[in-house]
């Protein structure tokens, strides 16, 4: 029997390749009000709270904690903290230049294919 679905939650209509692992992205409430959302590990899908106004922050966010989980970094015993740090550099960092990235992806990606 097919597991229901819960009430306000958005079907994944997103699905990121992380290392070879499809994860679901789900849009939906969250109980916890603090969090903007998760990657779950046992589920291996990012969850994003249907009230944030920061999606997209916390969608690449949420995919490096992933892309870190699966190359074992939470296994080198670095804090918590340290590694929520870590994950909203590297989102901050990746969402300031996106645009950047595409232009460049445009201008030289496009000439190597020639």
């Amino acid at each position: 029997m097919k597991k229901k679905q819960q009430q306000n939650e958005v079907p994944p209509k997103l699905f990121l390749n992380v290392f070879g692992l499809k994860i679901p992205v789900i849009l939906k409430p969250i109980e916890n009000k603090s969090l903007a959302g998760f990657y779950d590990l046992d589920k291996k899908e990012i969850v994003i709270s249907a009230e944030t106004s920061e999606k997209t922050h916390t969608l690449v966010h949420e995919m490096f904690h992933a892309a870190l989980f699966r190359t074992s970094f939470n296994q080198t015993g670095i804090p918590h903290e340290v590694h929520e740090i870590v994950v909203d550099v590297l989102a901050t960092a990746l969402l300031e230049n996106f645009d950047l990235l595409n232009q460049f992806r445009k201008e030289f990606d496009s000439k190597d294919k020639k």
